[in-house]
């Protein structure tokens, strides 16, 4: 059975975002037994072109190589829901991109457990709240948080939202903790996992996502070419 509610992704996500298309690299288009060389998808062979030291360019031009990556990004009004104390990166990447973080506190009476009731009401009075992030087991609390506490926000009547679920340390917990099969009953459930803790894979950088077919294939659009290194 799946739990449609309020969700709606076509009204949930920004108008630019929906109308992305997946950006295709060369290898999407010529697939070949990898004997071919193509030279539009190659990096440079030879190093950088730039013959520079320290910030001058062959000695004559200053170059401000900070600024060279640098591009202008929209102002925004979507925002963030966290429930410290959480993971300390949902902040830092919610700074970078100048959205506006909303708290509601773990509940310290009730070991650290989420506070479902004010995550709904904080839901229910702020509809530029676009995100969930909550950690299951905790970091840096380490407890498992009440599936029960869960399904009463995934059963928000009104939000129009989206719940990230956090599992990395997943598999230190009891066998049945994960709810990564939940997503193909809450269509606005994301369900994140990684290689980096348990499987001692830190060093290859993957990680993975359980979410349904409509958020999966927006993520895809979404992603960078050459995400996943050859090593991985």
């Amino acid at each position: 059975m799946t739990h449609t509610g309020a969700f709606r992704l076509e009204t949930c996500a920004r108008p630019n975002i929906l109308s992305l298309q997946p950006y295709r690299c060369a290898r999407d288009d010529y697939k070949d037994d990898g004997t071919n060389i193509l030279l539009d998808a190659n990096e440079n062979a030879y190093g950088p072109s730039l013959d520079v030291q320290g910030n001058r360019l062959n000695n004559e031009l200053e170059v401000d190589l900070l600024g060279l990556n640098r591009y202008p990004d929209p102002p925004t009004h979507d925002k963030i829901l966290t429930c410290p104390p959480t993971y300390g990166m949902y902040a830092v990447s919610a700074q970078v991109n100048d959205v506006e973080i909303v708290k509601v506190p773990l509940d310290p009476t009730r070991g650290f457990q989420l506070q479902p009731e004010a995550i709904n009401a904080a839901l229910s009075s702020d509809p530029a709240i676009k995100l969930l992030y909550i950690t299951s087991p905790g970091n840096p609390t380490a407890n498992l948080l009440a599936k029960s506490d869960i399904q009463k926000v995934l059963e928000h009547p009104t939000w129009n939202g989206v719940v990230v679920l956090d599992e990395a340390y997943i598999d230190f917990s009891p066998d049945g903790a994960s709810l990564a099969e939940w997503v193909t009953e809450w269509p606005n459930l994301v369900v994140m996992q990684t290689l980096s803790k348990a499987f001692g894979l830190a060093g290859i950088r993957l990680g993975a996502a359980f979410t349904s077919p409509e958020i999966a294939r927006l993520l895809n659009n979404l992603k960078a070419p050459y995400n996943i290194s050859s090593p991985t």
